[in-house]
């Protein structure tokens, strides 16, 4: 990926670190555009490069859920906090103090 961040030679010789300055921008937009075309791409052609992927909302062959109601019973959830409890017991009991 390039990106080409336009300014002055004045700024370019009087910041010492102007490049600690610019790189969490360029990767914070970078990465809000990677998110924005994953979830809400459209699939269709942007730019010259070519087409922008379909994001997740976009999709046409994905799975729906309408609802799921509510469970007959919460036995699952039960065991799985047992079974994590269980886990972190064992680990806290094993650590050296």
């Amino acid at each position: 990926m390039v990106a080409v961040v336009k300014f002055s030679l004045e700024l370019a010789q009087d910041s010492t670190n102007i490049d600690a300055d610019l790189s969490p921008s360029l990767t914070q937009a970078t990465a809000v555009a990677i998110d924005a075309a994953g979830l809400a791409g459209t699939g269709q052609v942007t730019s010259p490069i070519g087409n922008s992927p379909t994001g997740v909302a976009n999709f046409s062959n994905r799975n729906t859920v309408t609802s799921i109601g509510a469970p007959s019973s919460y036995d699952f959830i039960v065991d799985g906090i047992v079974r994590c409890s269980g886990v972190m017991f064992r680990w806290i009991a094993s650590a050296a103090w």
